[in-house]
């Protein structure tokens, strides 16, 4: 599966298990997304295991972003890879999708939410 799921109280966290996110992969990864979108109030995603990424992964992205904000929820990345992170900064994605380091920061920026419901999640 490429998408793996961890929810705790609002908060789910979609861990995309793949090294590309590229015009391949980019459809199947988007309807397996789906299934968490709008159906919790934060939606981090963990993208530790990406090495590549083209403008197909960025509309992958883009797309969840206008699903969640439709909603009035929230959005985060989180563990950017370098290569990833030149992309980002080439297009200025920190602009429009808020992203961290860690996940444990993502989690402690939502709104609501404690340092004790971050170590519940990790």
């Amino acid at each position: 599966m490429i998408v793996e799921y961890l929810k705790h109280q609002g908060i789910t966290v979609v861990h995309l298990n793949l090294m590309r996110l590229d015009a391949e992969n980019a459809e199947e990864t988007l309807e397996q997304l789906k299934f968490t979108l709008n159906k919790t109030e934060h939606l981090i995603i963990d993208l530790s295991s990406m090495e590549y990424m083209d403008s197909s992964g960025l509309g992958v992205l883009l797309n969840c972003y206008r699903e969640q904000k439709a909603e009035g929820n929230e959005i985060f990345i989180v563990a950017v890879t370098p290569m990833v992170k030149t992309l980002f900064d080439l297009v200025y994605m920190e602009k429009i999708i808020k992203v961290f380091g860690d996940l444990k920061t993502a989690i402690r920026s939502t709104k609501n939410y404690s340092v004790e419901d971050a170590t519940k999640i990790i």
